[in-house]
């Protein structure tokens, strides 16, 4: 009789620990379930307010091409008439606004910024979207910040200063160009602001095309 409850016992005692196995197996499941879900739907937000500042880059770029395309022509122009000695009357004025020309772009990079400080950048599963967000942010809107910062200070420290002291002008114009297409100097400046202004279109345009990129990779992975 004794041995008869004994068994009966076990058993039970077996039953209860596979129920509690299960039970415990069950619990990790739903919970690595709702953490998997909250994961994607963070992942989800971060990428939503992504595009969003995509949108605002692609079109502060757009412009700026637009900008940069139009002056850099102007630009190359100047520097024909400076080595030519010949002084074009009718786009006098526009060749001397390229060299105090400043188009900067600050990228709007809140949400990737949000990202990177919270340490969850592996939440964008699909590697070649993480591989994009990388390379736009860090390498093509580094190489615009760096072209921006060394074209910044020339400008401050040696263009303007010269420019300010150099230029004069009366209410016809500009009163002594022949001079300053002379001075070895503002030939120098021109062909500086040249290679610069071109540069920077250059690095702009690339990053256009890939904010442009990412920004419907990043509206696929939504879908």
């Amino acid at each position: 009789m004794g041995k008869g409850k004994e068994k009966i016992q076990w058993k039970n005692q077996l039953v209860s620990l596979v129920a509690i196995i299960i039970g415990v197996y069950i619990a990790f499941y739903l919970s690595e379930r709702a953490s998997a879900a909250k994961d994607r739907n963070q992942a989800k937000a971060f990428l939503v307010a992504m595009a969003d500042d995509l949108q605002e880059d692609i079109s502060n770029l757009t412009e700026s091409t637009d900008t940069l395309r139009y002056y850099t022509q102007v630009s190359r122009a100047l520097t024909q008439s400076v080595i030519s000695r010949r002084i074009p009357k009718d786009s006098l004025n526009a060749m001397i606004n390229s060299l105090y020309l400043i188009v900067p772009f600050n990228p709007k990079d809140n949400a990737y910024q949000s990202l990177l400080a919270s340490g969850k950048l592996e939440l964008v599963g699909d590697f070649e979207l993480r591989s994009k967000i990388t390379a736009l942010y860090h390498q093509h809107y580094g190489a615009i910040r760096i072209t921006d910062d060394i074209s910044n200070q020339t400008r401050l420290q040696l263009i303007t200063p010269f420019l300010i002291e150099r230029l004069r002008f009366t209410p016809k114009g500009l009163a002594n160009a022949e001079e300053l297409w002379q001075d070895n100097m503002f030939v120098n400046i021109a062909f500086s602001m040249q290679y610069s202004m071109q540069m920077k279109y250059q690095v702009d345009s690339v990053a256009l095309v890939h904010a442009k990129e990412l920004k419907q990779l990043i509206e696929k992975e939504l879908e």
